[in-house]
């Protein structure tokens, strides 16, 4: 009979044990008067870095970085961010030509952060937060949104593109995410990003332009590849063989100041808090690099508010500053007026380039041209009226060479180079090689010839005949 009382008072005593626990944890979830997330969830640094690979490919945080953060931390984190407002005067103008209601056309170029991978759902990718953030604050404008993002591409690739995947849409505001495909580019990421920013200015409705600056990381022991985070001014942060926290940005801020752009660093403020302990690096990344659901948001926010800020100088009435020339180039002009043609189907063609005659290619599973299917010769000539020639084609370890000659009008032969595209990064998807340079201003044809198997996206000539290229643009 004891026995039986003991069990139930064991029984009533847990019972109201659990009662208790589960009051104690609504109390606890409930925010407090001034509506600011409970201390509870709050992080709070621990000085260790730990990467988490138990989280990887999960989404295990949810709603903004105010959520996990005290007030004052991410207050700072958010002015952190920002490496330089630049000259906001283009931006303003955007604003205000929304604000009118006046149609506008916001762009994003970048590789596979910016198409999203590592986001659950396509609205959760940071472009298109950005996106929202302008039809919100501007709801008269109708608003045109175009994310030219590719994954595995470096700006040696975007700089060719930009044109017909973004700026044929005319768009009045462009943000260039090049800072972690370009590892590879280390230095020679400028040429092509400074020919990306005048590209974007060379339009006739002065778009604001800003870069954005994210991060990823590269096994420690990997010598195929440059050391990408010398770039960093100074010794990576290696955990268990891998460095973490890489960018190129260090090589693209000079280019953004001189251009007088916004800009603002993912890295600059993740990596430090991943680094004190605030964040394990798989909370915020997916997988070694692209940011999730989180990171995506995390990455909008960084850029919304410096938005915010730029919206309020319109909204007090601040007057807004004459839009400047553009510079004479940093480094150099060289590819500011390329013509890219994309070897896809129902692809925009220009009378400077263009495919005459083709043998032996059929179209691949992206819908490029694929060669050498079961060892049989293929053909492409390319006519091209310019100075440079550049090739765009796959690297894969599966694919191989292929041969091309320059003839001229008299079907001579002038020049012939052998291109290798095995064994090479497959995230250089894209990679544009040069082929033919400084050439006679003039008309010729690229004979492409091979028995392997090589995929060609497409071709890029620099046609400009002017050989002292304008240095300057006037403004509008």
């Amino acid at each position: 009979m004891k026995s039986i009382y003991k069990i139930k008072n064991n029984f009533l005593f847990l019972l109201l044990l659990s009662l208790f626990g589960v009051a104690t944890a609504q109390t606890i979830k409930e925010p407090d008067s001034r509506n600011r997330p409970p201390l509870s969830v709050q992080r709070t640094p621990t000085g260790m870095f730990e990467v988490g690979k138990d989280l990887a490919g999960k989404q295990v945080l949810t709603n903004n970085l105010v959520n996990y953060l005290p007030k004052d931390v991410y207050n700072a984190t958010l002015e952190r961010s920002l490496i330089s407002p630049g000259n906001t005067a283009r931006l303003r103008r955007v604003m205000q030509k929304a604000a009118n209601g006046d149609p506008i056309v916001v762009g994003f170029i970048g590789g596979s952060i910016t198409e999203g991978a590592g986001s659950s759902l396509r609205n959760k990718r940071y472009a298109d937060q950005i996106y929202n953030w302008w039809k919100m604050h501007f709801p008269k404008s109708d608003i045109t949104y175009v994310n030219a993002g590719i994954g595995g591409t470096p700006s040696s690739y975007g700089v060719f593109r930009s044109k017909p995947h973004l700026n044929s849409k005319k768009p009045d505001f462009v943000l260039i995410e090049f800072a972690v495909n370009d590892l590879e580019l280390d230095a020679e990421t400028v040429p092509y990003m400074e020919g990306l920013i005048r590209k974007a200015f060379d339009q006739d409705n002065d778009p604001a332009v800003m870069l954005l600056f994210m991060m990823t990381s590269s096994v420690e022991s990997d010598d195929s590849v440059p050391r990408p985070w010398l770039a960093m001014n100074g010794k990576p942060f290696v955990y268990k063989k891998r460095a973490y926290g890489l960018n190129v940005q260090n090589y693209q801020i000079p280019l953004g100041q001189h251009y007088d752009l916004p800009m603002i660093s993912f890295r600059d403020v993740v990596f430090p808090f991943i680094k004190e302990g605030y964040f394990k690096w798989h909370e915020i990344i997916f997988d070694n690099v692209h940011p999730n659901d989180f990171g995506h948001t995390f990455a909008a926010k960084l850029v919304t508010h410096f938005l915010d800020s730029v919206h309020e100088e319109n909204i007090h009435g601040d007057p807004i500053r004459a839009i400047p020339p553009v510079p004479r180039p940093f480094k150099t002009d060289k590819y500011e007026k390329t013509v890219y043609v994309d070897f896809k189907p129902h692809s925009t063609t220009d009378p400077r380039i263009k495919v005459s005659s083709i043998k032996g290619f059929e179209r691949s599973p992206r819908g490029y041209w694929l060669s050498a299917v079961e060892q049989k010769p293929a053909k492409m000539e390319i006519t091209f009226t310019g100075r440079d020639f550049y090739l765009g084609a796959i690297s894969n370890k599966d694919y191989g060479s292929l041969t091309v000659s320059l003839k001229d009008s008299s079907n001579n032969t002038l020049d012939q180079k052998v291109l290798s595209y095995k064994n090479q990064y497959i995230w250089k998807l894209g990679g544009v090689k040069p082929v033919f340079t400084d050439l006679q201003y003039g008309t010729y044809r690229a004979v492409i010839q091979t028995t392997e198997q090589v995929e060609i996206i497409g071709a890029a000539v620099d046609a400009n005949s002017d050989d002292a290229h304008a240095g300057t643009k006037p403004s509008h």
